[in-house]
C-alpha cells in the first residue's frame, strides 16, 4: 500500500509550468501521435504499455516461438517477441491486430493475456515501459522468412533481448 500522499510528492514544475503542460497535454487527441521526442519525454515518466505477441507451436515435441529482429535504436539485431504500443483508445486485440499487421504482414486473434512486466529503468531506453504478454494465433496462413523465424525456446539465439528471454523461459520452458 501506498502511502505517500500526492502533497508530499516534491514538484519539480512551478504552478505556471504545470498549467502550461496540462493545456498542451489536452490538445493532443483523436487520432495524433505524440511527436517522437515528446514521447521519449513523456515514456519516462509515465509508464505506457505495449502488446508483446506471443504465437507459439509444437515442433518435435518441443515449443518454438515467433521472433523477428528486432529494428529500433536499442539492441538493434537483437531477436525479440515482436510487439509494439497501445495507441490512444486501442482495445487489446486492435493493438494487437495492428501491429500484427505492422510488423508480420499478417492478423492475429487473441487467446489469452499470459503476463505482464514492468521494466526496470535499466531495462529499457525510453524509461517506464510495460510489456502485455498475449498469446495470439495468426488469422489465416504465414510463411516463416529470414526476418520472421519460429525458434526453440530451448534454444534461443545469444542476442535475444534479456527481457524476452527470461518471459520464454519462465512460461515456454
Amino acid at each position: 500500500m501506498c502511502t505517500t500522499r500526492r502533497s508530499e510528492i516534491t514538484m519539480s514544475l512551478t504552478e505556471r509550468e504545470s498549467k502550461e503542460l496540462t493545456r498542451l497535454l489536452k490538445k493532443i487527441g483523436g487520432d495524433t501521435w505524440l511527436p517522437e521526442n515528446v514521447f521519449y519525454a513523456l515514456h519516462g515518466v509515465v509508464s505506457m504499455w505495449a502488446a508483446e505477441l506471443v504465437i507459439v507451436r509444437k515442433r518435435g515435441g518441443q515449443k518454438e516461438i515467433l521472433l523477428a529482429p528486432y529494428e529500433g535504436i536499442f539492441r538493434k539485431s537483437y531477436w525479440h517477441i515482436p510487439g509494439g504500443y497501445n495507441l490512444r483508445d486501442e482495445t487489446i486485440q486492435q493493438s494487437c491486430s495492428r501491429i500484427a499487421r505492422r510488423e508480420l504482414g499478417f492478423d492475429v486473434r487473441i487467446v489469452k493475456i499470459l503476463d505482464a512486466y514492468k521494466w526496470a529503468a535499466t531495462e529499457h531506453p525510453y524509461g517506464r515501459a510495460l510489456s502485455l504478454y498475449v498469446l495470439c494465433e495468426p488469422v489465416g496462413k504465414f510463411k516463416e522468412t529470414s526476418r520472421l523465424k519460429f525458434i526453440s525456446a530451448q534454444n534461443l539465439p545469444a542476442k535475444t533481448m534479456p527481457v524476452h528471454r527470461k518471459f520464454i523461459t519462465r512460461h515456454l520452458l
